[in-house]
């Protein structure tokens, strides 16, 4: 079953079909055959964020700081951002309703951070978001050049 994680509470109902057997290859299998269980699942919206975030740069260009909104679903709780990787090549604020991302001025190379928010109420509520930071070395401003030609 896939179901859409920004779909809000559902409750879907599920068939459990029993099977009771008398030997350990299922052969021989008890009379009244299978036995049906309801069974009848809470669907609810996990943290909803933007999970994948890419910024290349070139040169000592500053780069934009970039804020992702983040919807935290009540029955979260508090959430928490636990960070990991190269914090100080991008750095990384929460509040709860955005992520503020800033690339640091960092030397030309790949740079990755994985940020975790998980709720206090149920440790269900959590998501990943990675974020890239490409940044090349600069190359030399373009010169003008002037030429003289002698015309005859």
């Amino acid at each position: 079953m896939t179901l859409r994680g920004d779909s809000g509470t559902r409750f879907v109902p599920d068939p459990l079909r029993l099977l009771a057997c008398l030997d350990q290859q299922c052969v021989t299998q008890v009379q009244r055959q299978p036995g049906v269980l309801l069974i009848t699942y809470s669907v609810r919206a996990n943290i909803q964020v933007q999970q994948q975030v890419t910024v290349q740069r070139t040169g000592q260009d500053p780069a934009m700081p970039l804020v992702l909104p983040v919807t935290v679903p009540p029955a979260a709780g508090t959430v928490q951002m636990a960070l990991s990787g190269r914090t100080d090549a991008i750095l990384m604020t929460f509040q709860r309703a955005s992520i503020g991302i800033m690339p640091a001025q960092v030397r030309a190379g790949q740079y990755v951070v994985q940020a975790t928010l998980q709720g206090s109420a149920d440790p269900r509520y959590v998501q990943t978001v990675t974020v890239h930071l490409y940044r090349q070395s600069g190359q030399p401003a373009a010169s003008t050049r002037c030429r003289s030609t002698r015309l005859s």
